[in-house]
């Protein structure tokens, strides 16, 4: 089964102070999803954000769950 549903409870499992609010930050950006057959052994997503520093913005990004 590859859904959503997968993904979060992998995250539930790994994490134990995994909450509803971390759930919701980590739905944004590119994910990259690692299988071993069937099962989902791992996830992350980059979530892009603009930092702005010495006059100029910097596109970049960090790793969420």
């Amino acid at each position: 089964m590859r859904s959503r549903a997968t993904r979060r409870a992998l995250l539930y499992d790994v994490f134990d102070d995994m909450t509803d609010e971390d759930w919701d930050h980590s739905l944004g950006g590119m994910h990259a999803l690692l299988w071993e057959g069937t099962e989902l052994i791992g996830h992350a997503s980059v979530i892009q954000r603009q930092l702005l520093y010495g006059g100029g913005a910097w596109r970049t990004g960090y790793v969420e769950r």
